[in-house]
């Protein structure tokens, strides 16, 4: 198992926080937020355990005829938070990315903050891709 990953699940361990891997260098967490039901967060380690890239896939599907708002309300949304950044992927889902350089011994307390960040971003953010979407 990636040296950075397993630091990050002793720290999850200890937190009490639920988390699933899906191999030796990557991992689940879901959270839910006020806004958000529920944001699954995925981690990839980096191979020499100095980087993490973070991924929240499939936030909503959006329809061909919203895209233009959609990429409007992304920009409008990369602008306004710093750490995580917004787009749509080939399969039309809103995703939201984040990448860390981060330091094997201190990347629990590390990861834990970022996905904390995220999480925050997210949620906060929603609203406003929820009105491109119905509006």
């Amino acid at each position: 198992m990636n040296n950075s990953m397993e630091n990050f699940i002793k720290f999850l361990d200890a937190k009490g926080v639920k988390y699933s891997t899906v191999d030796d260098k990557s991992m689940k967490i879901t959270y839910g937020g006020k806004n958000v039901p529920s944001i699954t967060v995925a981690f990839v380690f980096g191979d020499d355990c100095k980087d993490v890239q973070m991924a929240a896939f499939s936030i909503v599907n959006v329809p061909e005829e919203k895209r233009p708002e959609m990429y409007r309300v992304c920009s409008e949304n990369n602008k306004a938070y710093r750490w995580v950044k917004f787009y749509l992927d080939k399969d039309s889902d809103l995703t939201a990315e984040c990448d860390a350089v981060i330091r094997p011994e201190t990347c629990g307390e590390e990861c834990f903050e970022l996905l904390l960040h995220m999480i925050s971003i997210v949620d906060k953010a929603y609203p406003s891709f929820m009105k491109a979407l119905w509006a």
